[in-house]
C-alpha cells in the first residue's frame, strides 16, 4: 500500500492561495457580464491582472510571473510568442538584469561595505553617540541609492550588531529594537531613489513610457528621486530621534578605531567596481552610438567589460556565478508586469476607456481636479503597499493613470514616477516586503512597536511623495493629455 505523502501547512497554503487565485481569473474573465468599451480580451486581461497580483501577494512572485506571461497568449488579442516577447523582451526587463548582476558586482567585491563604514568610522563622530546613530542611518540610506534593499538589510544587521556589542548593549536594551525598525524604513526610502538595482523605479520609468510614450532621462530620475528620499529620510531620523527616543548613551564608548579596522585595504576589484560605478552617468551623453542605443543599453556594456576585465589573474565579474545569486523572482515580476502594462494600455483591449468612463466619471462629478487625483492616487500606493507587495501596488497605478489624464490639469508622468517611488515605503506590516518581514522577526523587535512607529514612518514619507517628489517630476516632466493608443 502506498504510502501517504502529507503536505507541510505552508504548501496547503499555498494550494489554497492557488486555487482562490484561478477561481478570481475564472469569475472575472469568463463568468462577470461585462459591457462596451471592455471587450472579451478586455475582461480576460483584468482576470489575468487580478490574479497574479492575487498570487504575488500570497505565494510566490517568480512562478506566477511566469504563468501571467503564459495566460497573456490566452487572451486571443496576440499569439503566445508576441506575449513572450513583449514580456521578456522589453528593453526595461533586460535593464533590470543587467543591474540586478552589477549589484552582485558591488556586495562580493567589498565595495558596500566600505560605504557603509565609511561614515561611522569618521574620527569626529567619536565619542558623539546621537552623531554616531546619524551616520549610521546615513550610510544605509546612501548604500540603498545603489543596493538592494535585502543586501543592505543583511549587510547592516551585522554593522549594527558589531556596534551594539562593541558599546554592551543587550537585547532587553531599548536601542536595539529603535536601530533595527529604523534601519529598514531609512532602507525602504532609499530604494525608491535611482534606477541602479531598483525595480520599482524602472517600473515607473516603464509606466511613464508605455502609458504616455515619455522616456524620462535617467540622470533626470536620479536626481529628483535623491533629493525627494533625501527629504524622507530626514524626517524618519527626527521621528528617531525625538519621537522614539531611544538611549543612545553606551554608543559614546564605541571604539571607532577597531570599527575601521574590520575594513581591508580596498583590492584592485574593489577599485574596479567603484570605477566602473563612476562612468554610469556619462556613458548616457558619451557619443553618438550610445545615444542612439538608448536608456536601457549602457549598463550591458558595463557588465560586459566587468567580465572582460581582468584583475588580480581573473575578470572582475564572473557572470554564471553571479546569474546564480540575483533576485530572479523580482525579475519575473518586471516582465510580467512589462507584458500587463503593455496590453492593458491598448484602446483594442477597451480597459483603460472603461476606467476613464466608470471611475473618471465618478470622479468628475466629486470635482476632484487631475492635479488632486495624481496626489491621491500616490497617497494610495504608498498606504496600499502595507499590505501587498510593492511592486503589485505600484501596478495600481495604471487603473488611476486615464482618470488622471482624462480630469485634466494633472501631470501623469511624474505621478507614475511617484507611483515607482512611494510604493517602497512598506514599513509596517511584514507582508509588505521582505526586509519588513524581517525586521518583525527579530527577536528584539515587537511588532507591536514596528506597527505604531512604522505607520508614521510611511506617513511622512507619503507626505514627501506628495507635496515634494511630485512637484518636482513636474516640473521636469511634460504634462501629457492623453495616453498612448
Amino acid at each position: 500500500m502506498a504510502e501517504t505523502v502529507k503536505l507541510s501547512p505552508k504548501v496547503k497554503k499555498d494550494v489554497i492561495h492557488t486555487i482562490i487565485g484561478v477561481c478570481l481569473y475564472i469569475i472575472i474573465g469568463h463568468i462577470l457580464p461585462y459591457k462596451e468599451p471592455l471587450t472579451k480580451e478586455g475582461i480576460q486581461l483584468l482576470g489575468v491582472f487580478v490574479m497574479t497580483i492575487y498570487l504575488w501577494t500570497t505565494v510566490s512572485t517568480f512562478w506566477p510571473s511566469v504563468l501571467a506571461v503564459f495566460m497573456l497568449g490566452t487572451t486571443g488579442y496576440c499569439s503566445g510568442t508576441a506575449a513572450l516577447k513583449e514580456c521578456f523582451g522589453h528593453g526595461m526587463t533586460v535593464f533590470v538584469a543587467f543591474m540586478l548582476i552589477f549589484n552582485v558586482a558591488m556586495n562580493e567585491s567589498g565595495f558596500s561595505r566600505r560605504i557603509a563604514l565609511f561614515f561611522v568610522t569618521r574620527k569626529f563622530v567619536k565619542g558623539k553617540p546621537w552623531l554616531i546613530m546619524f551616520m549610521l542611518m546615513f550610510s544605509v540610506w546612501f548604500v540603498s541609492l545603489f543596493v538592494t534593499s535585502s543586501a543592505v538589510y543583511a549587510m547592516f544587521l551585522s554593522i549594527a550588531d558589531e556596534m551594539l556589542e562593541m558599546t554592551g548593549y543587550k537585547d532587553e536594551d531599548d536601542l536595539p529594537e529603535a536601530v533595527y525598525c529604523c534601519m529598514m524604513w531609512i532602507d525602504n526610502v532609499g530604494q525608491g531613489s535611482t534606477p541602479m538595482s531598483h525595480t520599482n523605479v524602472l517600473l515607473g520609468m516603464s509606466m511613464a513610457l508605455t502609458l504616455f510614450g515619455y522616456e524620462i532621462p535617467f540622470m533626470t530620475v536620479c536626481w529628483v528621486g535623491i533629493i525627494s528620499c533625501f527629504v524622507m529620510f530626514i524626517l524618519v531620523f527626527l521621528e528617531f530621534r525625538f519621537l522614539q527616543r531611544p538611549n543612545v548613551e553606551k554608543m559614546r564608548n564605541l571604539d571607532i578605531d577597531a570599527l575601521r579596522a574590520t575594513v581591508p585595504p580596498a583590492s584592485k576589484r574593489e577599485k574596479a567596481v567603484a570605477e566602473t560605478i563612476m562612468k554610469i552617468p556619462g556613458l548616457y551623453n558619451f557619443g553618438s552610438m550610445l545615444k542612439n542605443l538608448g536608456t536601457y543599453a549602457p549598463p550591458l556594456l558595463l557588465v560586459a567589460a566587468l567580465c572582460i576585465i581582468p584583475v588580480e589573474g581573473k575578470p572582475v565579474l564572473n557572470l554564471p556565478d553571479a546569474c546564480k545569486k540575483i533576485n530572479w523572482g523580482a525579475w519575473g515580476m518586471m516582465a510580467a508586469l512589462m507584458g500587463m502594462a503593455t496590453f492593458l494600455g491598448k484602446s483594442d483591449y477597451g480597459v483603460m476607456p472603461w476606467l476613464t468612463e466608470v471611475f473618471g466619471g465618478f470622479v468628475g462629478n466629486l470635482g476632484i481636479s487631475g492635479n488632486a487625483m495624481a496626489m491621491i492616487a500616490i497617497a494610495l500606493i504608498g498606504i496600499q503597499t502595507n499590505f501587498m507587495s510593492n511592486t503589485a501596488s505600484a501596478t495600481m497605478f495604471n487603473a488611476y493613470a486615464p482618470i488622471i489624464v482624462a480630469l485634466g490639469g494633472g501631470n501623469p508622468v511624474a505621478a507614475a514616477m511617484c507611483a515607482g517611488m512611494i510604493c517602497n515605503a512598506g514599513n509596517i506590516l511584514p507582508s509588505a516586503c521582505p526586509i519588513a518581514g524581517l525586521c518583525n522577526s527579530l527577536p528584539q523587535v515587537r511588532m507591536s512597536y514596528n506597527i505604531r512607529y512604522g505607520a508614521i514612518a510611511t506617513i511622512l514619507c507619503v507626505l514627501v511623495g506628495v507635496f515634494i517628489a511630485y512637484p518636482l517630476y513636474s516640473s521636469v516632466c511634460p504634462v501629457v493629455t492623453q495616453m498612448v493608443s
